[in-house]
This record gives structure tokens, sequence and C-alpha cells, in this order.
């Protein structure tokens, strides 16, 4: 018998990569606690991808009986408009649902523990200041913990950390961000602060949101029993650039125009050390550049760009 709570709703976003969608939904499904929503968005990857990954949860018998016990909703967008632009449409949605107060998203490149759920549930609800909870996250290729929970950011120069240490005490719960790849967010807190950005085409979303939560008081929390394993496979060149100009976007938003030419400079010179391709050393400038100029949205330059071998450019 299914548990399911009417009250939380789960967003997973699929970009050209339909079975990673599935199984990210089936271990969704299977948890302990399976939310009573589940929205499921195709950023228009123009592959029928909806339809691949109906037919993929339809094929498991366990996965089929569990969908007709939970309303699912399948968007997709007329163009590939942004993780940000994409989770704003489902959250628009759970928003004017007023039974809704808990929203799950998840990336779709992640598996989560069957008490991920619950867990990450029963923390939030023990604090009504808390915004956003976040678990542990381990790296499928490495076989390592890749974050615990999320970490720290200089707002300035828009530059985040991973928080690689496990915690020392029960009590250590705050961060400054959490990922976005497996956050539980407060309906309540939304609705104080706000939709995502969508200056920001992919890459410190999620972090702008939760230093805009914080400002007005809410608090980011973290639960070790919640994990989520990622799945994606090396950095692609459009990396790069994005999360390059994202970073000094951040840092004019919050810094100004001077601090974003010091994130200009340390993007820069972090590129450099990285020491990745050569072609990724020039994406990375063009998001620098980019970023400094403020260019927003999705990169024109990079779309025209058509590399079969990048389907995220």
């Amino acid at each position: 018998m299914i548990n399911k709570s009417d009250k939380v709703a789960c967003i997973v976003l699929n970009w050209r990569n339909a079975g990673a969608t599935a199984s990210c939904l089936k271990s969704v499904l299977k948890g302990d606690l399976v939310p009573g929503t589940i929205f499921v968005i195709d950023n228009h990857s123009g592959d029928d991808a909806c339809t691949q990954i109906h037919a993929d949860l339809v094929a498991d018998r366990i996965t089929y009986s569990l969908m007709q016990r939970v309303r699912v909703l399948w968007l997709d967008t007329t163009s590939n408009i942004g993780y940000a632009a994409a989770n704003n449409i489902a959250i628009s949605q759970v928003l004017n649902d007023p039974e809704i107060e808990y929203l799950w998203i998840l990336n779709n490149d992640v598996c989560v523990n069957a008490a991920g759920l619950n867990t990450l549930l029963e923390y939030t609800k023990q604090d009504l200041r808390i915004g956003f909870t976040g678990g542990l996250v381990d790296d499928l290729s490495t076989g390592k913990v890749y974050c615990y929970g999320g970490g720290s950011v200089i707002e300035r120069v828009g530059l985040c950390q991973r928080n690689m240490t496990p915690p020392d005490s029960e009590k250590y719960e705050e961060l400054d961000y959490v990922m976005g790849c497996n956050m539980l967010v407060r309906t309540a807190a939304i609705r104080q602060f706000g939709l995502m950005d969508e200056s920001f085409f992919m890459y410190s979303e999620e972090v702008d949101w939760q230093i805009r939560a914080r400002k007005l008081g809410w608090r980011v929390g973290y639960v070790r029993e919640c994990r989520v394993t990622r799945s994606s496979s090396g950095l692609s060149d459009s990396y790069y650039y994005y999360r390059i100009r994202s970073s000094i976007l951040l840092s004019r938003k919050y810094g100004g125009e001077f601090w974003a030419c010091v994130s200009f400079f340390m993007n820069s010179v972090l590129l450099l050390i990285r020491r990745p391709s050569w072609r990724s050393i020039q994406l990375g400038f063009l998001g620098c550049v980019d970023g400094f100029r403020g260019v927003k949205g999705r990169s024109m330059v990079l779309s025209s760009m058509k590399s079969r071998s990048d389907p995220n450019v």
C-alpha cells in the first residue's frame, strides 16, 4: 500500500535524457513516502521525451501500479527556456493549490533513497523558519560523496564552495544553500520571496533563490538521512560558459559592477587552473565576457554552434 502526502508536490525537469528521468521517477515512486503530485516537465527536447518516459514507467509493473495512486502532470515547453523558467511553470501551478505545502525539486539525473522524502519532510516540519532542506549527494561515477547537502557562497563574487566535510555533530544543519538537484522548499516561503530568477538560464538560480530566502529570515537546512546519487558523466563545454556567466551575474546582482570585475578576474584564473579542453576554455572566457556584459537567458552564440557532442549548447 502506497504512503503518500498530498501536501507535497515534486518537480522533475527533463532535457534530452528520458532514460535518466524515468529512473529518477521510479526512485521517487518507490519511496517510503510519495508526493501526491508529480510534475514531469520536458524542456523541449524535441525527441517526444514524455512519451518515452511514460512508456518506460508503464513497462515496470510496480511503478505503473504506483502511478495510478498519485497525480502525474506532464508538461512540455515550447522551447528550451532554461532551468529556472521551466521549473517556474510548475511552481506557479503549485502556488495556486493551497493544499500543497511543500515542493520537492529534483534533477532528472539523480535517484533518491527510499527514506529521502520522509526524512526531508520530518526535518523541515520541526521548525517553521526552515525554507529549504537538502540531503547528502553521492557521485555514481566516483563512488564518493559529491557534497554534504550544499555549501557556502560568497555573494559579492558569486562563488560557491561545496561542503565536502561530514558534519561533526547532529547540530550541524545550517548552510548558505543546498544543491538544486535535491531540495524541499516550503511553499509559504516561496510566496514571500517569489519564483526563481529566470535571468540565470542554468546554474546559480537555486543559490540566488536561497540567498533571497535567507535575507528574509528563512533557514536552509541539511538532513544526512536523505541521499541522492548523481549519474551525470563529465562536464560539457557549455557547462563552463553557463557556470561562469551565472557566477558573474550573481556577483553583479549582489555586489555591483566593481565586484563583477573581481568575479571576472577570479573566474578567469580558476578556468585556467582547471585546464579543461581548449574549446571549454574559449567558451569559459566567453561566459566571463557575457557575464560582465550582463547577458541573460539562452546564449544565441552557443545555440548557433549546434554541437552534436554537447546537446546543452
